[in-house]
This record gives C-alpha cells, sequence and structure tokens, in this order.
C-alpha cells in the first residue's frame, strides 16, 4: 500500500527584484520542482515485513518506478531517502498476517 502524491513534473522558475529598479525578474530554470513523500505499508508475517523493509531500503540512491494500489505508476523517480521502518504487531484473524510496517520514503520524480 502507498499513501501519499506524486507531483506532475513541471517549469522551475526564479523571481527577484532589484533595488531601484522597477519590476521582477524572472530566470525559468527547467523542468522539475518534484519533490515528494511517500509512505509504504505493508501487512505480511514479521520474516515477510522484514524483507519487504530491507527491499525497501536498497532503493534509496536509485531510480526507479512508483506503483500505487489502482494501478497507476510513476516513472524515473529517484529515491533520495528511504527511512527506517516502523514495525508493529498486528492481528488479523483466520490469516498469517502478524505485523505491519510501514516506511517513509522521500524522492524526487525526473
Amino acid at each position: 500500500m502507498v499513501r501519499g502524491s506524486i507531483p506532475a513534473v513541471r517549469e522551475r522558475s526564479e523571481v527577484w527584484q532589484v533595488p531601484g529598479v522597477d519590476g521582477y525578474g524572472v530566470a525559468l530554470l527547467g523542468q522539475g520542482d518534484t519533490k515528494f513523500k511517500l509512505l509504504a505499508v505493508s501487512y505480511s508475517s514479521l520474516v515477510g515485513v522484514e524483507l519487504w523493509a530491507a527491499s525497501l531500503q536498497a532503493l534509496q540512491g536509485t531510480i526507479g518506478t512508483v506503483a500505487n494500489d489502482l494501478g497507476e505508476s510513476w516513472s524515473t523517480c529517484f529515491f533520495e531517502r528511504v527511512a527506517t521502518p516502523t514495525i508493529r504487531a498486528a492481528y488479523m484473524p483466520g490469516s498469517a498476517i502478524t505485523h505491519r510496517a510501514e516506511i517513509e520514503i522521500d524522492a524526487v520524480r525526473l
């Protein structure tokens, strides 16, 4: 499960003023300005959530694709920081699910 939104790539700009001169200056810096945060969540056995967490942490510093539970996906995302997972016990009667893990991810869409 992935929570968060991934922004569209858009034009970056810088606006400035010069003392004694009327108006503003603007510089278009190119496409970018797409930093975002995600919260990835998994329910499984303890071993399952630990393996899931390790696989996400291995993504830090790489470029990949983010897909959500609705089948939407976004390519060329740079995973800048993958936090330490938070793992808690979870109880779902009649299933093998015993734990819940969540990880915050800071990323940039290229």
